[in-house]
């Protein structure tokens, strides 16, 4: 029996995320039909991060066991003959047995963009928030320094933490690009991120540059542990996992 890692990418608009679940259609299911499809049968498959219903994936990371002499390659292309064109499997390759895609990361990045027109454009609806308020950079830049670092981010996840959980996590970066005039992209990079957090985390950075909330009171909404502390939670279409980084993989 072999381990394997694959990346692969998706558009999430189809899908209900990436965990099997009985309401609609997934990304693990998806990969099971044509597992199923090449063997007769499918493995037991691991990812690195549990997308939600509509979010995207650039570079997603599964792991799986497989007891076949067919080549990383070969696999790969058969596999995407039966995955649908919204998935598509980048690369296959032998890894050792005790590697956990999830456990394992160092550091993973998200990208999220927005779309600021006054009117939405009906071409970028699947992939871009539709933020029609005038977004002013400079208040933004004067927020991030609030959130980089190790925080506890209780205030920006939308599920309590058990007894023995922590929401403490280190964000090392952020990042807000100009795509094209009225179109920003941010980009956040943490060693692992809460349930929701990188929606919540745009959530507040939208509104405080629309000038709905004061970049400086992000210390005091970190303090509070209280989601209602904080801004919306930004919707899930504008969210993409862009990167995941492993020690010596």
């Amino acid at each position: 029996m072999k381990t394997f890692k694959a990346h692969l990418s998706y558009l999430g608009t189809p899908f209900f995320g990436f965990v099997k679940v009985e309401d609609g259609p997934t990304v693990q299911e998806a990969l099971e039909k044509a597992f199923t499809k090449v063997f007769g049968t499918y493995p037991k498959i691991q990812a690195a991060s549990r997308t939600d219903r509509g979010v995207h994936a650039l570079d997603q990371v599964i792991q799986f066991p497989l007891d076949h002499p067919i080549p990383p390659e070969d696999l790969r292309l058969a596999l995407n003959t039966y995955l649908p064109h919204t998935i598509r499997i980048q690369s296959i390759a032998e890894v050792p047995s005790t590697f956990h895609p999830s456990l394992d990361p160092i550091g993973k990045e998200y990208r999220y963009q927005i779309d600021n027109h006054k009117e939405p454009n009906p071409f970028r609806l699947d992939q871009y928030w539709h933020f029609p308020y005038p977004i002013h950079l400079p208040l933004i830049t004067q927020a991030i320094p609030h959130l980089i670092g190790t925080h506890d981010f209780a205030s920006f996840t939308n599920k309590s933490a058990s007894p023995h959980q922590t929401t403490i996590r280190t964000l090392h970066s952020i990042e807000v690009t100009s795509l094209a005039p009225n179109l920003l992209q941010i980009s956040l990079y943490g060693d692992h991120f809460l349930y929701k957090m990188v929606r919540n985390l745009i959530g507040a950075l939208a509104y405080i540059g629309s000038g709905k909330m004061d970049p400086d009171s992000l210390p005091q909404v970190l303090q509070a542990k209280s989601r209602p502390q904080a801004a919306i939670t930004a919707p899930a279409h504008g969210l993409f996992l862009s990167r995941i980084d492993y020690l010596n993989l």
